[in-house]
């Protein structure tokens, strides 16, 4: 997957840091080392746009209020999702059961009667 257009090696990087990062203003930048990804130079302006697209209403505020940092807020929004996920599969193939009042109940009844 490339995420940016324009790649540059780390060597050439280092030697053009400033234009790279008057570059990444406009359009993120790719460095790579042995010809693999290793970092991306992304605007700060465009991690802003970012986190008011991608984020929930709930971590744009923990961002907003700066008790997280966007990649911090993301690390734990997927997180969340891929829990979420995972439990909906479970449910679909009949692994998991309702947490209703008759489960609560049961464990209750379960409790007691090893207590006595």
């Amino acid at each position: 997957m490339d995420i940016a257009e324009k790649k540059y090696s780390s060597v050439e990087a280092k030697q053009s840091f400033g234009r790279l990062v008057d570059e990444a203003q406009h359009s993120p930048v790719t460095i790579t080392k042995h010809n693999r990804d290793i970092a991306v130079i992304v605007s700060a302006e465009k991690i802003r746009q970012l986190s008011q697209s991608i984020l929930s209403d709930y971590f744009k505020e923990l961002v907003n209020n700066g008790s997280m940092t966007f990649f911090e807020a993301l690390d734990r929004q997927t997180e969340i999702e891929n829990k979420a996920s995972y439990a909906l599969e479970q449910h679909s193939r009949g692994e998991t059961k309702l947490a209703d009042d008759t489960f609560f109940d049961n464990i209750k009844k379960q409790a007691l009667e090893r207590a006595n």
